[in-house]
Parts: structure tokens; C-alpha cells; sequence
């Protein structure tokens, strides 16, 4: 009986072994409401923006396809903005339950993880760039929408299924 638990027990510790090589496991939660906080202080950085100077009619909100590019400039600006409060809290929030878990930030499958975001993220950025120099300010928002949700698919193969 003892040798089937010693068993059990061993197989539990190689599995444990092979999850924390092939999945990225110290994903921070709070990482994502932080990131949810800050895209939300953009969106209404961007309303008011937006609404800057504008009448509150229901037609003032098709202006959004039709901008100059002073407009382009502060939403883009905005959006980076965010980018960067979002990246960076996820970092350390990231960095931090890592260390309280004894786990390594940058191990291999932390590195694949990144990798595999990294490539529609980047992707997308270069592709909005063109848009934002063609003047299709209207078609950024859905095109950063869809490249982040492709490289969200693209990274899930490298953490847990619930993510």
C-alpha cells in the first residue's frame, strides 16, 4: 500500500515538474484588472477628447472616421499611454507573485509565451502604423482589437487552459 502511495506521489511530482517547464504559471490576476483600469481611464481620456470643443448632438459621434491629425496625434498618444501603464503594472505585478512563488520571471516557457505574443502584437502595431499614415484613423481601434485577441490565442498554448 505504501509503495502505491511513494508511486502516486512521484508521478504527481513529474507532472508538477512538467507543468512549470511547458506552462507559464505565474500570471498575475491583478495584472489584468490593472490593465482593465487603465484602458478604461484611456477610454475617457479619448471621450473627452474626442468631445473637446464638440455639441453633444448624437452626429458629433461620427466624427470618429472623419479627424485631422491633430486628433490622430492625442488618441495615438493616449494609446500609448495606456499601453505603457498596462505593460508596466503587468510586469511587476507578475514579477511579484513570481517571487513570492519562488519562480522563475524569465524561464523557457515564459520566454516561448512572450514570443509567440510578441509576433501579432507586433504585427498589428505595424499594420495601425499604416493605417494612422493612410489617414483610416477609424479602422485603429477594431485592427488593435483583433491583433491583441490573435496574440491572446497565440500565448494561451503556453499558460493554463482558464486563462
Amino acid at each position: 500500500m505504501q509503495d502505491i502511495e511513494k508511486h502516486l506521489s512521484d508521478i504527481s511530482e513529474m507532472r508538477s515538474m512538467m507543468d512549470r517547464n511547458t506552462r507559464f504559471l505565474s500570471l498575475s490576476g491583478l495584472s489584468g484588472v490593472a490593465a482593465g483600469v487603465f484602458a478604461l481611464l484611456g477610454g475617457g481620456a479619448a471621450y473627452w477628447r474626442m468631445n473637446a470643443g464638440v455639441s453633444t448632438s448624437r452626429w458629433a459621434y461620427a466624427n470618429i472616421f472623419v479627424m485631422n491629425h491633430e486628433t490622430a496625434r492625442d488618441l495615438t498618444l493616449i494609446g500609448l499611454a495606456v499601453l505603457f501603464c498596462a505593460v508596466i503594472s503587468a510586469l511587476y505585478l507578475t514579477w511579484r507573485k513570481a517571487k513570492n512563488s519562488s519562480q522563475s520571471l524569465l524561464s523557457r516557457a515564459s520566454k516561448k509565451m512572450i514570443v509567440n505574443m510578441m509576433i501579432p502584437l507586433a504585427t498589428g502595431g505595424l499594420f495601425c502604423l499604416l493605417l494612422l499614415y493612410h489617414g483610416l484613423y477609424g479602422l485603429v481601434a477594431p485592427a488593435t482589437l483583433l491583433f491583441y485577441g490573435l496574440a491572446c490565442l497565440n500565448a494561451s498554448h503556453y499558460t493554463l487552459s482558464e486563462i
